[in-house]
């Protein structure tokens, strides 16, 4: 069967005007339809549970630590080294201690020693 061209011609020029009714209602139609799923689109929330573990870069600063200078400056001295030491000196950095001090400090670590010793097997 062949297609006859002026047929077909002949029968589009009588129903033209069906045509273009059929044509712009189907456009109209996908429009309609394309405007109906993008407005009824659920709204994302900002905040969601995807969202809260999102990657997010490290700051450059938390993540390297910053040069130090290059310069270290010299051991300063606060007063010149002293030869020899004398008691005066010593006393304002040391406090004797009065015998009955010592001896509770004597007792405590002789309990601590026993206490040791009497753990080892």
């Amino acid at each position: 069967m062949k297609l006859d061209v002026e047929k077909v011609l002949d029968w589009l020029h009588t129903r033209r005007m069906v045509l273009f009714a059929v044509l712009g209602g189907t456009v109209l139609l996908l429009i309609g339809v394309l405007v109906i799923v993008q407005v009824d689109k659920p709204k994302v929330a900002k905040h969601t549970l995807s969202q809260a573990y999102a990657a997010e870069p490290i700051p450059r600063k938390e993540l390297f630590v910053e040069e130090e200078p290059d310069f270290v400056p010299s051991f300063l001295y606060y007063r010149a080294p002293r030869e020899a030491w004398d008691a005066e000196f010593v006393s304002q950095f040391w406090d004797l201690l009065d015998d009955k001090t010592l001896q509770d400090l004597q007792k405590e670590a002789d309990n601590r020693i026993s206490t040791l010793l009497e753990a080892i097997p």
